[in-house]
């Protein structure tokens, strides 16, 4: 009977944990592509100001939330992400817009392959 009932708790352990890794993955997906979205239209529009203002809160973001993701995710996609924000965010500072646009699209498509891809595995587990 104890045997039935520690291996039902680590199921349900293990369930529990997927559901929240999907949900981290879902919910910081859709964060980032608004995000990376809004800074690229301001970028476009000519709105500077406020597109810095959004990639430094996105930048504050990111450092709240990269020690999840290197819990979650490959070191090496970790380490480009990082790599592209500050790629964008110094772009955007020097005012080389074509550059940090091209940095953000590719963000936007590592963010969301990361995600997609953990959240497949994390699923495919349970």
């Amino acid at each position: 009977m104890k045997t039935v009932i520690i291996i039902f708790a680590i199921i349900i352990i293990i369930l529990t944990f997927d559901f929240f890794t999907i949900s981290f993955f879902k919910n910081e997906t859709e964060y980032y592509n608004n995000e990376i979205s809004n800074i690229i239209e301001n970028t476009n529009k000519g709105y500077y100001f406020e597109a810095e203002e959004q990639m430094e809160d996105l930048n504050k973001h990111w450092l709240k939330k990269r020690k999840i993701w290197n819990m979650l995710c490959d070191h090496s996609e970790v380490e480009e992400i990082s790599i592209l924000l500050c790629t964008s965010t110094s772009a955007l500072e020097h005012q080389k817009y074509f550059t940090c646009v091209t940095a953000l699209k590719n963000l936007d498509f590592t963010i969301e392959f990361a995600g997609d891809r953990y959240a497949m595995l994390v699923d495919n587990i349970s």
